[in-house]
């Protein structure tokens, strides 16, 4: 049963979490350790959940949650989806980064790539940092909206099941 106020979840969004999750822990697992090895870094993103919906996201608490970390408090600047996650892979406020929505021609995957250098991204970061990068799932609304998978700068790897789906 759903709680009140939360959003409602199917089995088949249940589903793609638990598996989107499941391989980006596959991945790092398989990584070659060495002594002088970078650790690992795996980043669970989610959007429209709220404390109340982990209620009924059993499977996700018990895979993710319980064998890794999660956090008491948690901050986000901007709580909608494109501002966040341009947030998250900048380092900017939404004001500084340029994406204030989820629609083009200002937000979406198309605002993104009109007001954020590549350069300026955690994946180019981290790659000339020295380290593999991967990523799983939703990158931002609209992609390959001109029918083309653009895979942006950064990524060594690249999985996104919903690129050609217009996310409402």
């Amino acid at each position: 049963p759903a709680v009140p106020g939360s959003i409602p979840h199917n089995r088949v969004a249940r589903r793609w979490i638990g598996r989107i999750a499941a391989v980006a822990l596959l991945w790092c697992a398989l990584a070659p350790a060495t002594a002088t090895a970078r650790p690992n870094v795996v980043v669970v993103m989610t959007d429209d959940l709220d404390v109340a919906s982990m209620h009924v996201l059993k499977d996700t608490r018990r895979l993710l949650a319980h064998r890794g970390t999660s956090f008491v408090n948690s901050f986000v600047t901007t709580p909608l989806c494109c501002p966040s996650r341009s947030t998250f892979m900048t380092g900017l406020y939404a004001h500084n980064h340029g994406v204030p929505g989820n629609d083009p021609p200002h937000g979406g995957a198309i605002g993104f790539d009109h007001a954020v250098s590549p350069k300026q991204t955690l994946a180019v970061r981290l790659q000339r940092a020295g380290y593999r990068t991967g990523y799983v799932g939703k990158y931002l609304n609209n992609p390959g909206s001109d029918g083309q998978l653009n895979i942006p700068p950064g990524w060594n790897r690249w999985f996104e099941p919903a690129f050609d789906t217009n996310y409402q």
